[in-house]
């Protein structure tokens, strides 16, 4: 009789009646996937005070074995023929239990996500979190021994954090703000420590700038778990300890005033000039042998910018003990103007050491780097010179007769005269054509993520350096995807380009064998450092 009946109470009958406690239950989504699967653990159950629309009236209590929320299964795991769309049927005979069975058997792994907050340190964490600061311990989580839920106050629907969440908080180590943290964040989260790395730059600066590396003091600083400008920083007043000890060169200073007293010689056309009020005024010029010197005062302005700047205790410490040494040495308000007038005499050779290190220090240091509340530093080093100069440098070692910044050829003329100067990086006569690239390839990105400024480049350099015939090469720093050289670009049937990563770890360029047969002389280098 219910079977002649309206297809609702239909439902309903099955629903009440033929559903057991015990029973499979499978949700289905549209005829070839389905999106969770169940145990019915409990009666039938009639609902009068719903609340919302999400809620039903009449329901069955079911246990979830698996439910995907990243997205729905093929029926084709479990069915052995397409699901109907029916609200709800007995599906024995289209249900392959063996391969039930075996689902049910296997672990299926979610997939992780991850909620990143940075400068997770610095915030209101009772803002940030609210009541889910308790929802995201382990044991309180979905299907957790002590699993929670809160109802969220617009939607009122109830909400349990997965465990498939995984929360990464970035904290600034370099100010004091990491006293201040949340007792509840402490409890909550493991802290990992995340020194820099930075042994690539340390060696590109080394070669660039031209800094001994091997020096006993500074060797051990590379060790210490410091940010980048600390390390410089330390650097320097390494070598300011042993230019201290030598002692501080003295010139002739060149100087003009007036003065109550005669020295040095006479400036007659500005004595003429003198009022009457003032003849008892002289004024002079004389040279005086003074510690005032370029050099000293560049030292002093790096200095002062370490003392403004540092968070270190010890290079504050430091730093403050050699300023009270220096006291009769002046700083430069504008110090930029003054680096290339430091002296390469020999008698500056003890100046030597300490010079690579004040330069980054003047030339790098960005105090206002961040805007905001909280001050950054940075030390802001053009890297594609330094990727270029080190690339280069290596590159000497085994073609020493290759021209660096070649500069004979010009991409037009007008007016009779040479316009547009194309200067390649490495250029070695009728053979072939270098440049370098501190940029980063996408191997997935459209044409690898290479600059079509760039091609075009290499185009005139090659018509104008190889008359249009021969093989250049494009350089790249090796990246995780970009670890060989790409196919061969051709411009035409004589002109071809290489785009080839170089391993900053092996100081060498990595190859093919065609690579190494276009370019014979730039692969014999040995994987192992100098």
């Amino acid at each position: 009789m219910i079977e002649n009946s309206p297809i609702t109470v239909l439902m309903v009958d099955r629903l009440v009646n033929h559903m057991k406690i015990g029973d499979i239950v499978v949700v289905s989504k549209g005829n070839n996937f389905f999106r969770a699967i169940g145990e019915i653990t409990g009666g039938y159950e009639y609902k009068e005070d719903i609340t919302t629309v999400d809620e039903y009236v009449q329901c069955r209590k079911v246990k979830w074995l698996k439910v995907f929320d990243d997205g729905a299964q093929p029926s084709q795991l479990i069915f052995k023929k397409e699901i109907m769309q029916r609200t709800l049927y007995n599906a024995k005979k289209s249900i392959d239990r063996e391969k039930l069975s075996k689902f049910l058997a296997t672990k299926i792994e979610k997939k992780p996500y991850v909620l990143i907050i940075d400068e997770i340190n610095r915030g209101n964490i009772s803002r940030i979190f609210g009541e889910l600061i308790t929802l995201i311990e382990d044991t309180k989580r979905k299907g957790g021994e002590d699993e929670r839920e809160i109802t969220l106050p617009y939607s009122k629907k109830p909400f349990a954090v997965p465990d498939n969440l995984y929360i990464i908080g970035t904290m600034n180590t370099a100010d004091r703000s990491l006293t201040a943290i949340d007792l509840a964040l402490r409890r909550r989260f493991h802290f990992v420590e995340m020194p820099p790395k930075y042994k690539e730059l340390d060696m590109m600066l080394e070669c660039v700038y031209h800094i001994k590396g091997k020096q006993a003091d500074t060797a051990k600083l590379s060790h210490i778990n410091l940010p980048i400008h600390e390390w410089i920083f330390s650097s320097f007043l390494v070598e300011l300890a042993q230019l201290i000890r030598k002692g501080f060169k003295h010139d002739y200073i060149f100087a003009e005033e007036e003065s109550n007293f005669l020295r040095g010689r006479l400036d007659v056309i500005k004595q003429l000039r003198q009022t009457p009020d003032r003849q008892t005024k002289f004024h002079i010029k004389y040279s005086q042998y003074d510690i005032n010197r370029v050099e000293n005062r560049l030292i002093k302005s790096a200095l002062e910018c370490i003392l403004k700047v540092s968070k270190n205790l010890n290079n504050k410490r430091m730093a403050t003990e050699y300023a009270h040494i220096l006291d009769e040495i002046s700083p430069y308000t504008e110090s930029l103007k003054y680096l290339n007038k430091w002296s390469e005499s020999r008698d500056m050779a003890t100046y030597k050491s300490i010079r690579p290190w004040c330069e980054m220090i003047l030339t790098g240091l960005n105090p206002f780097f961040q805007r905001g509340k909280h001050k950054g530093v940075a030390l802001l080093f053009p890297m594609e010179r330094i990727f270029e100069s080190y690339v280069t440098h290596h590159i000497k070692k085994l073609v020493p007769s290759i021209n660096i910044q070649a500069q004979s050829e010009y991409l037009a003329r007008h007016n009779n005269s040479n316009c547009f100067l194309l200067k390649p990086d490495l250029y070695l006569k009728d053979t072939y054509v270098l440049d370098t690239k501190w940029k980063q390839l996408n191997i997935g990105a459209k044409d690898y993520g290479i600059d079509i400024a760039d091609m075009r480049q290499m185009f005139a350099y090659g018509h104008k350096y190889l008359q249009g015939r021969g093989d250049m090469m494009l350089i790249y720093p090796v990246t995780k995807d970009f670890t060989k050289p790409l196919n061969c670009y051709s411009f035409s049937n004589d002109l071809h380009l290489w785009v080839v990563p170089f391993d900053l770890s092996t100081d060498s360029l990595i190859g093919n064998e065609v690579c190494r047969e276009k370019f014979p002389k730039l692969f014999k280098i040995s994987t192992e450092k100098e």
